[in-house]
């Protein structure tokens, strides 16, 4: 895949020959014009709710944000973007304060028409919203899998997209409606965020809208958003997160603990998945009441379907093809029933991945820190076939031994 580098000049080419204040000629169309079906489903709507899923990321932001813009200048629909949880990832706070972004916190609204609601970048039941099981919303417009409970007075599903941004990028296509510069660079950083610079799950429509996107961004906004000014509670995280992250073959993993904001379990199993010798990565956290897991893959399109299986009947997960998330309610339960999960839950990730017999997990930095706790994961469920903690621990490798 080429860089954003190479993409971005070829973005400048094509502006260069682009009106200067619309998109280029729509792609050849995969599905029939959305739009009209969409006009009619908002007609006559009033005090439509646009939502997010919970502790949202650039790509649920900036589509919902784009949906509202959409309806109210192409279709006469006033709508406001709501969100639950927080916006925790530096790169996610920078995108809303430097664009000057209009969101509300859901607890903020009065009471709620649920037929009224457009949910993007999820879907009912899916686990990451709030929206209520006997509640049928007025609009779906996602790009993960479809759920079989997914049922919308309107529903765009795209699966084969590697962002909902960029489905929502064609519908301005299709609409003619000029694009301001700070939804520009909004769905840009929401398509370039969820396919990691256009290298995970993203395909030729996800590009094309990236490109003919770009000429419009704002290029010093975009760049200050990707390299934000980070908290101290962000290396607190990461060095916990290295010195209790564990290898065994090509899987690494890491209990973060308690965190101040969900979005750091994902940003940990991103950021792991760099290491040069790893094909998975599985993490996992503490908020609220919750255990978030985050999991994912170099290659392949797994990640959300084994993740699914993972939390079976005790949790809610979702996800596609390299990168998956879930949570398991644990309110109630103690401190050691929380790691003991978190154990059983690594040991069934390598099952569900094959792996089979005596796992050696080796701790990647050799040691743990200072006043840290040993490794996380060492202890595994014996009815996995994996060796249990005490077993595993007289295994680790010494310091500085090659896995």
């Amino acid at each position: 895949m080429r860089s954003l580098y190479h993409l971005a000049a070829e973005a400048v080419k094509l502006s260069a020959v682009s009106d200067q204040h619309r998109f280029q000629p729509p792609l050849p169309a995969l599905v029939p014009d959305p739009l009209p079906g969409l006009f009619r489903a908002v007609s006559g709507v009033t005090g439509l709710v646009i939502c997010t899923h919970r502790n949202p990321d650039p790509d649920s932001i900036s589509s919902a944000l784009a949906l509202r813009y959409l309806l109210e200048h192409a279709a006469g629909v006033k709508a406001i973007v709501a969100y639950e949880g927080v916006i925790g990832r530096a790169e996610n706070r920078a995108m809303v304060s430097l664009l000057r972004l209009r969101l509300r916190p859901m607890e903020s609204l009065p009471a709620i028409d649920w037929s009224q609601v457009a949910l993007v970048d999820t879907q009912p039941r899916s686990g990451n919203n709030s929206f209520p099981r006997a509640a049928r919303p007025l609009l779906v417009i996602d790009h993960h899998p479809a759920l079989k409970t997914t049922v919308a007075a309107w529903a765009d599903i795209r699966p084969a997209y590697g962002a909902t941004a960029t489905i929502l990028a064609e519908y301005l296509l299709l609409s003619g409606l000029s694009v301001p510069a700070w939804l520009a660079t909004a769905l840009a950083y929401g398509i370039s965020s969820e396919t990691r610079d256009l290298g995970r799950g993203a395909g030729e429509r996800d590009l094309e809208s990236y490109l003919r996107l770009y000429p419009k961004v704002r290029k010093l906004i975009l760049a200050r958003i990707e390299n934000p000014r980070r908290p101290r509670s962000y290396f607190a995280v990461l060095d916990r997160a290295l010195h209790r992250a564990v290898c065994y073959r090509n899987v690494i993993g890491s209990r973060l603990g308690d965190v101040e904001t969900p979005d750091s379990v994902a940003e940990i199993a991103d950021f792991l998945l760099a290491h040069e010798r790893m094909g998975w990565s599985v993490v996992t956290g503490r908020h609220g009441g919750q255990l978030y897991i985050s999991l994912r893959a170099i290659r392949g399109r797994g990640a959300g379907r084994l993740l699914r299986e993972l939390l079976r009947e005790r949790g809610t997960a979702g996800g596609h093809g390299r990168m998956a998330g879930g949570q398991i309610d644990i309110a109630g339960l103690t401190s050691f029933e929380v790691e003991a999960l978190e154990e059983e839950l690594l040991a069934r990730t390598l099952e569900l991945l094959g792996f089979r017999g005596r796992a050696e997990f080796r701790p990647l930095l050799g040691r743990p820190a200072e006043g840290e706790p040993g490794p996380a994961g060492l202890a595994l469920l014996r009815s996995a076939g994996v060796a249990s903690s005490r077993s595993v621990s007289c295994a680790v490798k010494a310091p500085g031994e090659r896995e």
